[in-house]
C-alpha cells in the first residue's frame, strides 16, 4: 500500500505557492530515504530525553558518575544538533531546515520543554552531582518532553505524506526507531525502584515496557502480529541486525524477570543491567540504520 497524497496544482497556482512556501517544490516532494532520515532523527530526540533521565538516576546511585555525566552532556549536544538541523539546516545531523508549519509548531513545543531541561543538564554536569531540585527538573518532565518529541515524528509522517513510501514500511521504520528509546526507558523505570521511589508503579512500567520491547522485535521480524501489520525487514542487513537484537533480548530476559520479582533490587544489579541494555541499544541503533539504508537504496 502506498501513501500518495501529491498535491496537483496549476502553473498559475504553483507560482503563488512557491512564493508562500519556503523552498518551493522541495516542501512538496522529498525522496523516501530523506524522509526516513528526518523521522529517525526526530525519533532520536525521544531516546536522548530518556537517556538523560536514566543517567540522572544512576548518578543518584553514585554509579559510574563520570561516565554518566559525560553521556548526559553528549545527549545534550546531540539534541541541540538535531534541533539546529530542523531549525536552520545547520549542524552535523544531516537534517535540512523544516518547511512545514505543522512540524515547526511541534518542534517549537519541544524547544520550549527542552530549554529548562538542557539548563538542568548543564548545571548537573558543572556541579558533578545531582541535587533534589535538578533531579525533579529532569525526572518530573522527561515524559512530557519525550511525548512532545514523538509528536514531531507524527507530524513529519503526516506532512511528508505526499512522498511515495510504503505505509507498512513507514510503520516498521517508526517502531524500529523507537526501540532505541525503550532501552533507556526500561532502565529508567527499574532504577526508580532501586531508589525506592514509587516502586510498585515503576515496576509496572518496567514490566510493561520490557514486554513491549520484546513484542516489537518479534513484530519487526515477522511483519507484524495479530493486531498490527507492518513490512518485513527491507534488507538482509536489517534482518541480521534484528536477529542479533532478538538474541540479546532473549539472553537478558531472565534478568528482567529477576529484577521485576524484587521489590527493591540491589543497586549493583541495576547498574549491571543498564550496562547490558546499553549494548542492546547499540544494536537497536544499527537496526534503525539498516532500515534507513534500505529505504534510501530504493528511493
Amino acid at each position: 500500500m502506498k501513501i500518495n497524497r501529491r498535491l496537483f496544482i496549476s502553473t498559475a497556482s504553483g507560482a503563488a505557492m512557491a512564493a508562500l512556501i519556503p523552498g518551493g517544490s522541495y516542501a512538496l516532494a522529498m525522496a523516501a530515504g530523506q524522509v526516513a532520515h528526518r523521522i529517525l532523527a526526530a525519533d532520536k530526540l525521544s531516546f536522548l530525553t530518556e537517556k538523560v533521565a536514566k543517567s540522572v538516576l544512576l548518578i543518584q546511585m553514585d554509579a559510574n558518575v563520570a561516565r554518566n555525566l559525560e553521556e548526559m552532556m553528549h545527549a545534550h549536544d546531540e539534541f541541540d544538533n538535531i534541533l539546529l538541523g530542523f531549525r536552520e539546516g545547520k549542524g552535523t545531523s544531516g537534517v535540512d531546515r523544516e518547511r512545514f508549519v505543522s512540524v515547526n509548531n511541534a518542534l517549537k513545543h519541544v524547544e520550549e520543554l527542552w530549554a529548562p531541561y538542557r539548563v538542568a543538564i548543564e548545571e548537573i554536569v558543572e556541579a558533578g552531582s545531582v541535587d533534589d531540585a535538578h533531579s525533579h527538573m529532569i525526572l518530573d518532565n522527561d515524559e512530557a518532553l519525550e511525548h512532545a518529541c514523538h509528536e514531531v515524528v507524527r507530524k513529519l509522517e503526516e506532512a511528508y505524506g505526499d512522498v511515495d513510501i510504503d505505509l507498512a514500511l513507514a510503520l516498521a521504520l517508526d517502531f524500529a526507531g523507537r526501540q532505541r528509546m525503550y532501552t533507556q526507558k526500561i532502565c529508567k523505570e527499574i532504577a526508580f525502584t532501586a531508589l525506592g521511589k514509587d516502586a510498585d508503579e515503576h515496576h509496572k512500567k518496567f514490566k510493561k515496557n520490557a514486554t513491549k520491547f520484546g513484542k516489537i522485535i518479534d513484530a519487526l521480524i515477522n511483519g507484524g502480529n495479530g493486531m498490527i501489520t507492518m513490512a518485513k525487514p527491507p534488507s538482509s542487513e536489517a534482518m541480521s541486525a534484528l536477529v542479533k537484537l532478538q538474541e540479546q533480548w532473549v539472553a537478558i530476559e531472565p534478568t528482567v524477570t529477576k529484577l521485576d520479582s524484587e521489590a527493591i533490587p540491589a543497586v549493583a544489579d541495576i547498574v549491571t543491567f543498564c550496562s547490558e541494555m546499553d549494548a542492546i541499544e547499540l544494536t537497536a541503533e544499527d537496526v534503525a540504520l539498516q532500515y534507513e539504508n534500505a529505504i534510501k537504496a530504493t528511493s
